[in-house]
């Protein structure tokens, strides 16, 4: 230090005139200011003993840390600090943020993508833009409970409500059949089988096989007052009012004398004779108690032969006052010479 000394920047009164650092300092040729971007126009300055760049507000020294389409850490280009092809922050560019619902942004090649969900959301609708739409807390593997436990967005997938007995309809809703085996058909409890000597007759699940019944003569129902076939009907096929064979009961057969039989209301009745006999007193159990052979206009022959078949011999001619046939057929009453007269009987 001397009077007449050159000036530096160092906090000393280097030329000796009492101040320091005062006057036009030149500058080091190895001390140079950022002048690219936000930095344009910065000059070197003495202070604090010390030169410096007096560099604006927004000079960001080292990596950019604002994305503003601005050369903030004036290196000359701006926004270099950021990888805008990878940056969920600014994807394909500044302030571009890859932002969904309940997710992570991934930024891929400049394009925002869906990254992982938050805790107990999912994304299964497999649209982005309403990132992990599916709340849903996992509880494990799916049971039928009206809940999605493995959160795969189905409520009870693989289980068939429609036919399965143990969830019928819906979770949980077993079905039972007394004396049997259950079923579910389209989510209605049904019969599915009946234990042996047990049989749904009814048709109705709730009271199950209901009629206890063991076949008999192989399942095929004969007219015997039992059920032989196990359909809940006695004897069904067999017409007791109206079955000659069975009229009134089983194998209560119409076997009527000398006619064909019929049946009515569970009453033997004649339907028919047979040739050369006639049922005259309207008793089945008779039958057809009169031989007799109906011969041609009977109500025209005094012949002391029943006729007409109507178990009265020559009826309609008068043996006591008829001329042509008194006291017998065929007697005349002619007497010579006379008008005979039949009286009693008596020409």
């Amino acid at each position: 230090m001397y009077q007449g000394a050159p000036e530096l920047c160092d906090g000393v009164d280097n030329d000796c005139d009492s101040n320091a650092d005062e006057g036009d300092i030149p500058v080091p040729d190895d001390f140079v200011c950022l002048t690219a971007g936000v930095c344009g126009g910065t000059m070197p300055v003495c202070r604090d003993d010390a030169w410096r760049c007096d560099y604006p507000a927004g000079h960001e020294a080292g990596a950019e840390v604002s994305c503003d389409g601005l050369d903030n850490d004036c290196d000359g280009v701006a926004d270099d600090d950021f990888d805008f092809a990878t940056d969920a922050r600014h994807c394909g560019g500044c302030d571009r943020p890859c932002a969904y619902p309940h997710a992570a942004g991934i930024c891929a090649d400049a394009t925002c993508g869906l990254g992982a969900c938050e805790a107990d959301w999912y994304d299964r609708n497999g649209d982005s833009a309403d990132g992990c739409e599916y709340a849903c807390q996992a509880s494990g593997d799916e049971v039928c409970n009206q809940r999605d436990d493995d959160c795969d967005g189905e409520v009870d997938e693989g289980f068939d409500l429609l036919s399965d007995p143990s969830h019928c309809g819906q979770c949980g809703r077993a079905c039972a059949v007394d004396h049997g085996a259950p079923a579910c058909v389209d989510a209605v409890c049904a019969v599915e089988d009946c234990d042996d000597g047990w049989h749904d007759v009814n048709g109705e699940a709730a009271d199950g096989c209901e009629y206890a019944c063991v076949f008999t003569r192989g399942g095929q129902e004969v007219c015997d007052q039992i059920d032989n076939d196990c359909d809940g009907t006695v004897d069904n096929g067999f017409d007791t009012d109206r079955d000659p064979a069975h009229c009134g009961g089983c194998n209560q057969a119409c076997d009527l004398p000398e006619a064909v039989a019929g049946c009515v209301e569970g009453v033997c009745v004649v339907r028919e004779c047979a040739p050369g006999f006639v049922d005259l007193d309207d008793n089945p159990a008779n039958g057809c108690e009169l031989r007799c052979t109906p011969t041609p206009n009977p109500a025209d022959v005094c012949d002391g032969v029943d006729n007409d078949c109507d178990g009265v011999v020559d009826e309609g001619f008068d043996l006591q006052t008829d001329e042509q046939n008194c006291g017998r057929c065929g007697a005349v009453c002619a007497p010579a010479n006379a008008t005979g007269q039949c009286l009693g009987g008596d020409c």
